[in-house]
């Protein structure tokens, strides 16, 4: 049986977030699809919750850990108003950030 390695996983896991924002614009796929990709998706989180404390247990550094997913939050909340800000008018509206509900959850392990 073949195992996946973290990188293996964290890519799948990557792609299946993607395929569940997707289903978020208008139009993009059909209402049946959204539910069974919806359905699908709901282990991304988790996952990457899982994945944190596993960094959060392995890492030589808390401190730089939480500050890098500090910067990747601010990042993607960047992106999530220029993006807001470019689809305003086609009813688009992004507030999802996997990355600052990490670095809140990380930040009560960083003691």
């Amino acid at each position: 049986m073949k195992k996946f390695n973290v990188f293996q996983l964290k890519t799948f896991m990557i792609i299946l977030m993607l395929f569940d924002h997707i289903s978020f614009i208008p139009g993009a796929i059909s209402s049946t699809w959204k539910l069974v990709i919806h359905a699908v998706s709901r282990c991304v989180g988790v996952w990457f919750a899982y994945m944190a404390v596993e960094g959060i247990l392995h890492t030589r550094s808390r401190v730089k850990c939480n500050l890098r997913l500090f910067i990747s939050a601010m990042i993607m909340f960047i992106g999530n108003i220029c993006l807001n800000f470019l689809f305003k008018s086609k009813g688009v509206y992004i507030y999802n950030n996997i990355f600052l509900t990490l670095f809140m959850g990380y930040g009560s392990f960083s003691n």
